[in-house]
């Protein structure tokens, strides 16, 4: 009896070896899959950006600046063209910077500076052309007016 059940023993215990190193395998494949994947996330964001940056930034760019020309005009079709860019804008995720107080270098660039005596240092205080991204990516930067201290010159002294 003792003869037939080792026999069946060995087989069990083979089997189990087998199935421990298939799913060692699967695990270790699994791994260098994911591995893949992420590798490849990285590379399609990557080629993304660049996309972004080297031929739509520009593009958009142009665009944008089209669109600042026929926006101050009178014309009826110059209101329609300026509408159906800002439909084309939304629906592609062209978004406008959102407009707040304080100067941030990275979305803003400073065309001049305004002494005042009310405001803080380097607030906004007016928006000379408004900046857009897409899809977070920085296409045009706004253009702002920036406040400075207002600066008391003394008369010298004779």
């Amino acid at each position: 009896m003792t003869d037939q059940i080792s026999p069946t023993l060995d087989d069990l215990l083979r089997e189990v070896m087998q199935l421990r190193d298939l799913f060692h395998r699967r695990l270790v494949d699994d791994r260098a899959k994911s591995q893949a994947i992420d590798a490849l996330r990285e590379e399609a964001a990557f080629h993304r950006e660049g996309f972004t940056r080297q031929i739509l930034a520009p593009l958009l760019c142009d665009i944008l600046s089209l669109h600042d020309r026929v926006v101050g005009q009178e014309d009826p079709m110059a209101h329609s063209v300026a509408a159906e860019l800002e439909g084309i804008f939304v629906r592609h995720g062209v978004r406008p910077i959102e407009q707040t107080s304080e100067f941030d270098p990275a979305v803003h660039h400073c065309v001049r500076s305004e002494q005042t005596e009310d405001a803080p240092a380097n607030a906004i205080f007016t928006v000379v052309r408004r900046g857009y991204h897409l899809n977070g990516t920085l296409i045009r930067p706004a253009d702002v007016v920036v406040t400075a201290p207002l600066t008391v010159t003394e008369p010298p002294e004779s």
